[in-house]
């Protein structure tokens, strides 16, 4: 630390140490630092830097936070990834769940009617049919206006 511990301003000081907010002369710089090196995302290229001169001081205390290290932001990146993952996967159950009971309540439901029923757009609801016949949930049986759906996987037991 070369950075001389006296009083810049002694009226400050004074009033700082009547009122017991100030602990001893010269502690607070290394307290700073010493509290920087605990921190997780500490290096010695990230500690806190002084200069003074007679009349002032600076303190330069850089962000620890604003570049992760590489293994705390992978462990980041993949907790986000599997949170996105687990969420779609259960908006997606949710989703196909609400088409399949429509379906069992009605075969000859319409992509409008599921629409509605499900919250998604009717382009939304054709992506998740097609998905379904691909996995062979569901069939169409007959035309687009006078057919009906027919569940092949019994998903209510």
């Amino acid at each position: 630390m070369e950075v001389p511990s006296k009083r810049r301003n002694p009226l400050l000081a004074d009033i700082f140490s009547r009122l017991n907010l100030m602990e001893r002369k010269g502690s607070g710089f290394e307290k700073v630092l010493s509290a920087y090196r605990k921190q997780v995302n500490f290096t010695d290229d990230l500690k806190p830097v002084y200069s003074s001169s007679a009349t002032w001081f600076k303190a330069v205390l850089p962000n620890l936070n604003y570049q992760l290290s590489a293994a705390v932001e992978k462990t980041v990146e993949k907790t986000v990834e599997k949170t996105v993952e687990k969420t779609v996967e259960k908006t997606v159950e949710k989703t196909v769940e609400k088409i399949l009971s429509a379906i069992k309540q009605n075969p000859k439901v319409t992509q409008q009617q599921l629409a509605d029923i499900t919250g998604l757009s009717r382009r939304g609801v054709e992506w998740n049919l097609k998905k379904m016949q691909t996995l062979n949930i569901i069939r169409r049986k007959g035309g687009a206006r006078g057919g009906h759906w027919i569940l092949l996987k019994n998903h209510f037991e």
